[in-house]
């Protein structure tokens, strides 16, 4: 595995925590007393650097054949969230399915899971073509 490779899948890896990290945060401030949101704030901005520092550190180093792959997924990525995001649209307004979007916080919830999916999704599919080529 060459270095490039390493450092865009950790930057997708990384992405994949940081949705995972917002959606533990999201659910324990909803749910838990608001005493404790100087905790959520102070680890949002611990983890804010962590993020930076990671991605000023391996900034550029890329080749060319991963930038391709990378664009492709991040076209699919686009269609993956237009989709998804027409659809939840859909059911928050719908009469018959509306009745599961009782409060904003579950529409929160339900639109920051899918960005996880999302992140996740790209991750695979970056590992994918970066085995099998791009164009097989």
């Amino acid at each position: 595995m060459s270095n490039s490779q390493f450092t865009i899948k950790a930057q997708l890896i990384l992405d994949i925590f940081t949705m995972i990290f917002i959606l533990l945060s999201s659910i324990f401030d909803l749910y838990f007393d608001s005493q404790y949101s100087n905790y959520v704030t102070l680890a949002w901005n611990i983890w804010i650097v962590v993020m930076l520092i990671s991605h000023l550190k391996v900034r550029g180093i890329n080749y060319e054949l991963s930038e391709t792959i990378l664009s492709k997924v991040n076209k699919m990525s686009i269609d993956f969230m237009l989709v998804s995001i027409t659809l939840i649209g859909m059911a928050a307004t719908t009469p018959n399915t509306s009745y599961i979007f009782k409060s904003v916080n579950i529409l929160g919830l339900v639109i920051i899971i899918t960005l996880l999916l999302l992140t996740i999704f790209r991750l695979l599919s970056y590992i994918y073509y970066d085995r099998k080529g791009l164009y097989n």
